[in-house]
């Protein structure tokens, strides 16, 4: 769960989100899969800051996702049709390969959400940014 209302952040909240957010795709841009010690590590913040913003560490990264395809910008296109597909098939392989890591990781959790749903469990809920004892 996302534990933001992303309208009504102060312009500290909004900085330290888009710091964080920017780590991350730091991170993932180097090929890494950052756990959420690597993230805050990155961005120079403690953890229960990014505890602070989304519930768990699939919430985040389901947010950077959104982030990074909301960024995308899609070449101009011409007239010739065939030339079109050619652009825009080179421009998205670009893109997956630029962005490999984040959208492995989210395929993977899109992967254990579908498989919690058929086996009835509810471990979704349940937090991964957890306090040490």
């Amino acid at each position: 769960m996302i534990l933001f209302d992303k309208e009504n952040l102060s312009p500290v909240r909004r900085r330290t989100l888009e710091r964080i957010t920017h780590s991350a795709l730091k991170l993932y841009r180097e090929k890494k899969f950052p756990s959420p010690e690597e993230i805050a590590n990155e961005a120079e913040y403690a953890k229960v800051t990014l505890r602070s913003y989304f519930s768990t560490h699939s919430d985040f990264v389901e947010y950077v996702v959104k982030q990074v395809i909301g960024s995308f910008v899609i070449p101009p296109m011409g007239n010739d049709a065939e030339e079109n597909i050619e652009k825009l098939l080179r421009w998205g392989y670009e893109e997956i390969e630029a962005n490999e890591a984040l959208m492995r990781d989210a395929l993977r959790i899109s992967q254990l959400r579908w498989q919690e749903s058929l086996s009835g469990e509810d471990n979704h809920k349940r937090p991964v940014l957890k306090k040490k004892k």
